[in-house]
């Protein structure tokens, strides 16, 4: 593949007789000869688009690093990298994996289609180009199920990407959001550059449905390693499970139990990247939808609180010289809508 051409890697035209299908597995992994696309900033990098029944726009538009749960940082190496770590892999769950240290990502959230769907490769803008090997599988007459409840056969999938969006401390940050209609955000990749001392990790996660709801909707978590099931700034470094995992995470100063980061890695700005499945907890939604964290959070009293009660979560107060600084935040939602 090359930066210049976009190729078609599928194609199905949905047989007679059939009411629905869906892509149900994905894989994608790179050979580039001499300058293997693995060995840094280009690996997961090739741009994949899902055109869905005729579509001129894809729904669907991703590169697997970040579809499996991986920040696109300039250098993923860590100082004293071991054999556990999750960029080397190999690691899988039942929705996405990294199986090998060359590439070798895998995706299964399904993608539904109801008259035809193609799919093609390009490279990002600047990228040397290289081959890719993709596998790409599916069935018809098989229903989407989120939560064990199957979807209306009209359920379409979306993906809703933010890429290196700059937030000044204690800003809201919006990773899902639609103005109308009903449905569920089933996954999301959230990646952050930003305070070494990871404190953006305090941004409470907020949920708020219909679309016109007043903050703080629903809270979700009062901290971002609450949100990913983790505790303490995730204390025992990286994991992976089928409904939550870190996949990289250091800071350019000591932060125990977390390495730094590499020596070519911005200076003075921790990394951090998560993932994120709501398929036994599904976030249903109706009349529209936000999914927001914040940049880090603050506490301190709030009219009319419980006694004793901190705020954090509730209190929006911005106070001069509070949060973590600038972060510059990615990330990538799976939305189902109907």
């Amino acid at each position: 593949v090359t930066s210049s051409e976009e190729r078609e890697m599928f194609s199905h035209l949905i047989s007679p007789g059939a009411t629905r299908a869906a892509i149900t597995h994905f894989w994608s992994t790179a050979c580039g000869g001499n300058t293997p696309p693995w060995a840094g900033a280009n690996s997961g990098s090739t741009i994949y688009r899902f055109y869905i029944d005729n579509e001129t726009v894809p729904s669907v538009e991703l590169q697997p690093r970040m579809a499996t749960g991986f920040g696109f940082f300039g250098d993923m190496s860590v100082a004293g990298e071991t054999e556990d770590d999750p960029w080397a892999g190999p690691w899988g769950t039942e929705w996405i994996g990294k199986t090998s240290d060359m590439d070798g990502f895998y995706l299964n959230i399904r993608i539904p289609f109801y008259r035809s769907i193609r799919v093609t490769a390009i490279l990002p803008p600047g990228v040397p180009d290289f081959e890719v090997y993709s596998i790409f599988r599916g069935a018809e007459n098989i229903p989407v199920l989120v939560g064990g409840v199957e979807l209306p056969l009209n359920a379409t999938l979306i993906l809703q990407k933010r890429t290196r969006i700059q937030y000044n401390s204690l800003d809201l940050i919006t990773i899902a959001e639609l103005s109308q209609g009903s449905g569920a955000v089933f996954a999301h990749t959230l990646a952050i550059e930003g305070n070494p001392g990871f404190t953006y990790l305090e941004g409470c996660f907020h949920l708020l449905t219909p679309h016109s709801a007043m903050f703080p909707g629903i809270v979700l978590s009062t901290g971002m390693e609450d949100y990913y099931d983790s505790s303490f700034y995730f204390h025992s470094g990286p994991f992976q499970t089928v409904v939550a995992g870190v996949t990289h995470m250091c800071s350019p100063k000591p932060s125990p139990p977390h390495p730094n980061c590499s020596t070519t890695a911005l200076q003075n700005q921790s990394q951090f990247s998560a993932y994120r499945f709501h398929d036994v907890d599904p976030l249903f939604f109706h009349h529209g939808v936000k999914l927001m964290t914040r940049n880090g959070d603050v506490a301190g009293p709030i009219s009319g609180g419980p006694p004793g009660y901190t705020g954090k979560c509730y209190n929006q107060d911005r106070p001069a010289g509070g949060g973590p600084g600038v972060s510059v935040v990615s990330s990538y939602a799976w939305i189902y809508k109907w």
